[in-house]
């Protein structure tokens, strides 16, 4: 089994699942920033998932039920986002591990 950001590849793998995994990607990497900082946990997390579905509606997409198309835009997308405060390479990183779950999609 190998598990990206909580999904586990071997099993069928949808659409919104793909979204979480984005929303926790960001918040990984979002604690990561944060460790030495008193932040709460759910405030972390919201405001990651507030960061991702904004990118959905800049788009235009729907961030209750994208589609893979959407899911490929909104990474280019958050890309354009993070490349301003983060590592170009680690950016990079992430993305690539995304693909792998859109690729899976149908």
């Amino acid at each position: 089994m190998t598990l990206i950001y909580g999904i586990d590849t071997t099993q069928p793998i949808t659409p919104r699942m793909v979204r979480d995994a984005i929303i926790e990607c960001f918040h990984q990497a979002h604690d990561e920033e944060l460790r030495n900082r008193t932040v709460d946990e759910q405030v972390n997390r919201s405001f990651c998932a507030a960061i991702v579905e904004k990118a959905f509606l800049d788009i235009g997409a729907d961030f209750q039920n994208p589609t893979k198309e959407d899911l490929l835009r909104v990474i280019e997308q958050l890309a354009v986002f993070t490349i301003q405060f983060r590592d170009p390479l680690i950016v990079d990183r992430h993305i690539a591990e995304i693909r792998q779950l859109i690729d899976k999609l149908p």
